[in-house]
């Protein structure tokens, strides 16, 4: 049996891409009893002759929330992204688990985040990377994976 995870996160650079890309694959290569729906892969469904349907993409992304068995947020920023939020809010109001991810170091109103946010996640992970590069991502991974598997019940 499979754990299914909507990874909500800003994807408008192509760091910001590459980098929801790789821990997704870091996540399902260190667990695959996790499958991760990733919205910037799945959205791209709605592109023809060079623009986006965005209505189509908000039905993309809202039937992925509604096939998930939860939620994980990358909350970083000194405001978190818009469309992530939207997601959240979403996801919170299905009477989804959230699980929010900070690496921001920047302080917010309520440990680092908006309060509405932070109130709605079953668990944040607050992460300061470590100094070693080849790690960070397998490292950031084990503590999603783990708090993945204790909020799935």
């Amino acid at each position: 049996m499979s754990i299914k995870i909507y990874f909500a996160a800003p994807l408008f650079t192509q760091a910001e891409r590459i980098w929801n890309q790789s821990l997704a694959n870091t996540i399902t290569g260190q667990d695959p009893k996790i499958e991760v729906f990733l919205p910037q892969i799945e959205s791209g469904k709605a592109y023809f002759n060079g623009r986006f349907d965005f209505a189509k993409v908000q039905q993309i992304c809202l039937k992925g929330i509604d096939a998930c068995d939860m939620l994980v947020a990358i909350l970083d920023g000194p405001d978190s992204d818009s469309g992530t939020c939207f997601e959240c809010g979403y996801a919170f109001s299905k009477g989804k688990k959230l699980i929010g991810i900070r690496t921001d170091l920047r302080a917010g109103e309520d440990q680092g985040l908006n309060a509405m946010l932070n109130q709605s996640c079953t668990e944040v992970i607050r992460y300061a990377a470590s100094n070693d590069k080849e790690n960070r991502l397998a490292e950031l991974s084990g503590l999603i994976i783990a708090a993945i598997h204790r909020v799935y019940r």
